[in-house]
């Protein structure tokens, strides 16, 4: 996906570096005036400290007055599905684990050229309160500059900028 993003934007000029990591656990060597962090990557986040890790690490990545744009899941997404057709089959469950916390497993057969190919996989997600959410970027020294959750209707998702405040700094946290 990385390379396809890439190349795209090479299209039409610009130029950027891709990081491929955990967002708790990489360290940044420089900062960047941008941090995108979509596709539903916070529900994997699904502890606080995971979340709060997550967020320092934007802070350390960002220029002051640097932005993150992240996406959070609707919690209305965490809900059982499936879906069928003649070569796909595709079963998805959200096993409650309290505290908005789910084990998502799913089961998908995809018929291929006379031949079935299974997939199965199983994991922990949270659906982060949007609230919640907001007041972890807050505690950081993040302020919601815009939502952009208008602009993907339908998507399930809130789309959101936060800026890192340019007066923020580890001396304000004492």
């Amino acid at each position: 996906m990385t390379e396809k993003h890439q190349a795209k934007a090479s299209e039409y000029g610009f130029n950027y570096s891709v990081i491929h990591s955990p967002i708790q656990e990489y360290e940044p060597t420089k900062e960047f005036d941008l941090v995108i962090c979509v596709h539903t990557v916070t529900a994997y986040l699904h502890t606080d400290e995971m979340l709060e890790a997550a967020i320092e690490t934007f802070k350390k990545a960002l220029k002051p007055g640097g932005r993150v744009l992240v996406d959070l899941a609707n919690p209305m997404l965490f809900q059982d599905s499936n879906y069928r057709d003649d070569v796909f089959d595709r079963q998805v469950s959200f096993e409650p684990m309290g505290d908005n916390r789910f084990i998502y497993h799913e089961e998908t057969t995809i018929e291929c050229d006379g031949e079935e190919v299974s997939y199965e996989d199983t994991f922990s997600l949270r659906a982060w309160g949007r609230d919640e959410f907001e007041q972890k970027f807050s505690d950081q020294g993040f302020m919601l500059e815009k939502d952009l959750s208008n602009d993907f209707l339908g998507s399930g998702h809130y789309y959101l900028v936060f800026m890192r405040d340019e007066l923020f700094n580890e001396e304000s946290l004492s």
